[in-house]
């Protein structure tokens, strides 16, 4: 009953407070506020969640445009992608262009062996796209 009186004693006050006509400013503002309020936590939860982009933009065109230089099919480029992001390797189109640091990523899919790979991305895949991305280089 306390309650029910605390709630008559604030919507009489928001109705002497906005206009003499009964209840209608209370009801709009009882709806607009928890409205207001849900879309202002929205705002503020889907910022932080915003999907960044993995790797810079000029990386990303670069390591592209180096994949069909060297002829690399679309499955391939996913793999070496998700493979530069789980081992974190900087910058990410230097797979492309050093052996030694292919040959890093190659040794350390052969060690550990992450959860999350695609199921193509083992080792004998990878020594394949090796000589696919450097042909003159002996093994």
């Amino acid at each position: 009953m306390e309650n029910n009186f605390a709630f008559h004693r604030f919507a009489r006050a928001l109705r002497d407070y906005f206009a003499n006509e009964p209840y209608e400013t209370e009801v709009v503002l009882l709806l607009l506020l928890p409205t207001f309020l849900i879309l202002v936590y929205l705002f503020f939860k889907m910022r932080h969640t915003k999907r960044r982009s993995r790797f810079p933009t000029k990386d990303l065109e670069f390591f592209q445009l180096v994949c069909l230089q060297k002829g690399l099919e679309e499955f391939e480029r996913i793999i070496l992608l998700n493979l530069v992001e789980i081992f974190g390797i900087k910058p990410m189109y230097q797979v492309l262009l050093d052996k030694t640091v292919f040959q890093t990523l190659t040794n350390r899919l052969k060690k550990e062996r992450p959860a999350d790979l695609p199921p193509k991305a083992n080792a004998e895949n990878l020594l394949k796209l090796g000589k696919k991305l450097f042909p003159n280089e002996s093994a």
